[in-house]
């Protein structure tokens, strides 16, 4: 439940990712109990089923990221980055890589 009056439940679409990320089990969102309005149900569905993407693009951004900052620190280019130690690196910093 929330203090919001415009809908009956808010679904807190970022927790979907971390049960996701710290269960085994299949992660289902019903968004007609959230929005309790017929007319809301697709527009919510649309916005749970994009959630799935973001981990990966979370993931992509910090590899990114890490792998710049490392080249850097080697004056290489990234491409002349050891890949497992970028990888190293990335779990050390707690990124789910899967």
């Amino acid at each position: 439940r929330t203090y919001e009056t415009a809908m009956r439940n808010t679904l807190d679409l970022a927790v979907v990712t971390m049960i996701h990320k710290l269960s085994h089990l299949p992660i289902i969102v019903d968004p007609s109990h959230a929005t309790g309005y017929a007319h809301l149900v697709d527009p919510v569905s649309v916005a749970a089923a994009a959630i799935r993407v973001m981990p990966p693009c979370v993931a992509m951004g910090e590899a990114a990221g890490t792998a710049a900052a490392l080249a850097l620190k080697a004056n290489v280019s990234p491409r002349a980055l050891d890949a497992a130690a970028l990888v190293s690196r990335l779990r050390a910093q707690g990124v789910f890589l899967g």
